[in-house]
């Protein structure tokens, strides 16, 4: 029977230490060990490679240090208070804290544990740190996404009712101004609320482009033409001062967006980068191919991996803290002077570029300038020909038969209105079931269904459908303050559909409706 070799048993004991002391240093945790010393010192008797990268540190600098040598002063207190408790309650004690480490800041998830000796002495305690500084991002970024969708569902339902109001006060101050024997004392004050309305549409707009309720007409784009076709007037708004520099790659790639929201965005950007910059300085326009992977895309929440063409707006102005780069895109914040901004700028490029199906990311230092890039989904389809906008009608009168479904009382006097001095007769209706009621009694053809998108009881289009089957080949017409799933596709309008946005004048009503029956 074979005896065992003395000899070969320290050379198993050999290999394991061996063995452990790889797989201490292969952790990506931190782990370190100290020794427990009476009088609550604690010394460090052994850290792997992650606590060495993480600090900058030897081993030589560590082993034998008390822990109050290493860590930062304003920890201390809160360090030896999780040891003291690990100690006393003899039990893994659990934290999070944020470190200051050369490589930059990072939150870790920590945690001690003590070790006792036979006689129930506690010799060590053993700390593990776990950096969550990325989960924490992601958290962050997913929360503040959560805001602004929230925002954004409450700004639409604000644009939503102020589009109807607006509709009625701009539509009657226009058809007062029309009347030839307006006294000319009251035609300036009339004029005011004309422009006073167009502002809040302007801003009723722009919180829909926030909230992704605009309505897209997307074409296929090459960013390049649309950089070079908006190139001259960006330097006249810029001014003498800043000088606008271009760099487009000539294999650059196709996107399929709504070239007039293109352009806002663009004219938004760069009118902040010119605030900015009021002594003068560089704006720079750069569009390149890039290709996020899913380790990008599992970094920044709400982004999907794949190509995409990236517009870069840079300029070398004042810059931004952090804590305003966090709100840089919610309604109506500003850092402008009052009467010098509507806070409502970057939130509109923030919401058409999020409609657009892509994301956009700001950099910024103080003193350093700031870059916005907006990442858009890069396609193969090639660009078509621009088509020519259709010519409105120079005399928008007829004699045809329109039923009117608009819930809106002050919208819907406004409508037959216009409508009816134009010589339409106009059926109207508040719900939908007493269009349907009035179009089953009407005797005679029914031309035309002007149908406001929501409606009490069915929805515009459900109410087409049932008017269609009373009054064959009806033409309809949609109108809306925002856009609703009904008639578009994430945003996107059907070809097919005709569509009012309020709020519309009086001229542009009575433009669509002969443009429509005249179809």
């Amino acid at each position: 029977m074979n005896q065992p070799d003395p000899g070969n048993s320290g050379r198993d004991t050999q290999e394991s230490d061996t063995l452990l002391e790889l797989i201490y240093d292969s952790v990506s945790d931190i782990i370190y060990l100290l020794s427990v010393e009476p009088g609550a010192i604690y010394r460090f008797e052994s850290v792997n490679r992650a606590f060495l990268a993480a600090t900058g540190l030897t081993r030589e600098q560590l082993i034998g240090r008390r822990i109050e040598e290493v860590l930062p002063e304003s920890s201390h207190a809160l360090v030896l208070a999780h040891y003291r408790r690990a100690i006393d309650e003899r039990q893994r004690v659990d934290w999070e804290e944020v470190a200051v480490y050369p490589a930059g800041t990072k939150v870790g998830e920590v945690n001690v544990a003590p070790i006792f000796d036979a006689t129930g002495r506690c010799t060590h305690l053993i700390g593990a740190v776990h950096d969550v500084s990325e989960r924490r991002q992601l958290d962050e970024q997913l929360r503040q996404a959560q805001k602004m969708e929230a925002v954004g569902r409450l700004a639409g339902g604000i644009a939503h009712d102020f589009n109807n109001l607006l509709t009625a006060i701009g539509g009657y101050a226009q058809l007062a101004l029309d009347d030839p024997q307006l006294p000319s004392a009251v035609k300036g004050d009339l004029e005011q609320i004309t422009r006073g309305a167009e502002r809040a549409t302007d801003l009723t707009r722009q919180l829909l482009a926030f909230s992704r309720r605009q309505v897209m007409r997307p074409e296929v784009l090459h960013l390049g033409d649309a950089i070079e076709e908006i190139a001259p007037m960006l330097r006249r708004l810029l001014g003498e001062d800043v000088q606008l520099v271009t760099n487009v790659d000539p294999m650059l790639g196709h996107v399929l967006v709504d070239p007039g929201q293109l352009n806002q965005v663009v004219m938004n950007l760069a009118v902040n980068a010119r605030d900015a910059m009021p002594a003068g300085g560089t704006l720079t326009l750069e569009a390149v191919n890039v290709g996020l992977d899913a380790a990008y895309a599992q970094g920044h929440a709400e982004v999907a991996p794949g190509p995409y063409v990236v517009l870069s707006v840079t300029d070398t102005g004042s810059g931004m803290d952090e804590a305003t780069q966090a709100r840089l895109f919610e309604p109506f914040f500003t850092t402008k002077e009052l009467g010098k901004g509507t806070g409502l700028g970057l939130s509109t490029v923030y919401g058409i570029v999020k409609q657009s199906g892509g994301h956009i990311w700001v950099y910024s230092e103080l003193g350093r300038g700031t870059v916005f890039k907006v990442y858009l989904p890069r396609i193969e389809a090639a660009p078509e020909e621009r088509k020519t906008p259709a010519v409105e009608p120079r005399h928008a009168e007829g004699t045809e038969t329109i039923l009117l479904a608009e819930d809106d009382s002050a919208v819907r006097a406004l409508v037959r209105i216009v409508l009816e001095g134009r010589g339409y007769r106009v059926i109207e209706a508040a719900t939908a079931h007493e269009a349907i009621e009035a179009a089953s009694k009407h005797e005679g053809p029914i031309h035309l269904l002007l149908t406001d998108v929501v409606m009490p009881g069915l929805s515009g289009i459900e109410l087409a459908e049932r008017i269609g089957a009373i009054a064959p080949g009806l033409r309809v017409i949609y109108m809306s303050g925002y856009t609703e799933n009904t008639i578009v596709h994430h945003g996107v309008l059907n070809p097919a559909v005709s569509f009012l946005a309020k709020p519309f004048s009086p001229g542009a009503l009575a433009a669509r409706v002969r443009a429509d029956l005249d179809s």
